[in-house]
């Protein structure tokens, strides 16, 4: 929930700054994130329970970028970084956990209910709140939920450890190309969650109330479809979903510029999220591992944030952001062909 507010208020507050110190906004929340990689060994050796520590500085962070990042700065720039740093060593762990305790596409989407409710909460929430008591409490409110949040994981842990674990040494192709797979993926999802979620707030005439119901109800049928991912997924593989998916993302990612008004309000509402989040960390853990999985894919927004930031500084348009997220879909459905045909001769 606590993210969600975030995000929703920062587009919403920034929206004005223009598209390209957005990317760097995103480059802020991205780049730290590759941290997380050699915070999974301590998870691996040390549990989840000291891992998750770090959680409580993002935290803080959170709460400083209410008091010092209302402007569009370097300084909010270096406190959202900051807020971001932290949540890569702890955040990846989080969903570590729930597939450690239980490997399958129906207890990960029942996990991700939760959160998409309240992420759709968060949505729902935070552009009132915005509207009605301004950026600083409501920044502050997501510091203190992330705490709260954080508190009740170490409190209700269902397992202390990863259930599986690689040799990194030996595994190092696997490292490489699941970084690579989901570099493409989360830069696609980060121009959808940065850019177009500016847009759309644009594309509602910068109204709070609709910007806040049409996120509410995202997430809502986000929650209603996930069981249905669940299950598509512990049907036909996470592999196969994930081709689909990265498929049909590449055709939105293209199509949604061009939408407008309560067009865009409405394809904005299309449920694909639940599909890839479900069978991608399901994918890469069931490569790498619990820990090390879900923090190499986390750790992919690093190279994305730094793609980001170098575009943005080239002054581009939107245009650009919509070429490079279709190049970037079908990219990640070109390299999960490849790895998955070279491991099936491999088999053989």
């Amino acid at each position: 929930m606590s993210w969600s507010m975030y995000y929703s208020v920062t587009r919403a507050h920034f929206s004005s700054a223009g598209p390209n110190y957005l990317a760097q906004l995103a480059a802020a929340e991205t780049i730290p994130i590759a941290l997380g990689i050699p915070w999974a060994r301590i998870a691996e050796k040390k549990g989840f329970r000291i891992a998750l520590l770090p959680g409580f500085l993002e935290a803080l962070f959170l709460l400083l970028v209410g008091f010092i990042g209302a402007q569009p700065t370097a300084i909010t720039l270096f406190t959202v970084c900051m807020a971001s740093l932290f949540w890569s060593l702890a955040g990846p762990q989080t969903t570590a956990i729930v597939i450690s305790a239980s490997p399958t596409g129906h207890t990960l989407s029942s996990y991700f209910i939760g959160s998409t409710i309240g992420w759709s909460l968060g949505a729902l929430t935070a552009p009132l709140t915005y509207q009605l008591l301004g950026y600083t409490p409501t920044m502050m409110l997501t510091g203190l939920l992330t705490a709260v949040s954080y508190t009740l994981y170490m409190l209700y842990l269902p397992t202390e450890y990863p259930r599986r674990r690689i040799s990194w040494q030996s595994n190092c192709g696997s490292l490489l190309y699941v970084i690579a797979l989901s570099t493409s993926i989360l830069y696609m999802t980060e121009i959808i969650g940065s850019i177009y979620l500016s847009t759309l707030y644009v594309e509602l005439g910068r109204d709070n109330v609709m910007y806040a119901l049409t996120l509410f109800a995202t997430g809502l049928i986000g929650a209603a479809i996930r069981p249905l991912a669940g299950k598509t997924v512990d049907k036909l593989g996470p592999e196969k979903v994930l081709q689909a998916t990265l498929l049909a993302y590449a055709a939105y990612v293209y199509i949604y510029p061009s939408l407008h008004g309560l067009t865009a309000a409405i394809a904005w509402l299309i449920p694909l999220f639940p599909f890839l989040d479900t069978s991608l960390y399901l994918y890469t853990t069931r490569i790498l591992g619990e820990a090390l999985g879900t923090a190499t894919t986390s750790a992919a927004y690093t190279p994305v944030g730094l793609t980001l930031l170098t575009i943005s500084m080239l002054d581009t348009s939107l245009h650009t952001y919509q070429i490079t997220s279709t190049l970037a879909a079908l990219t990640s459905a070109f390299l999960l062909v490849v790895y998955e045909q070279r491991a099936k001769r491999v088999n053989i």
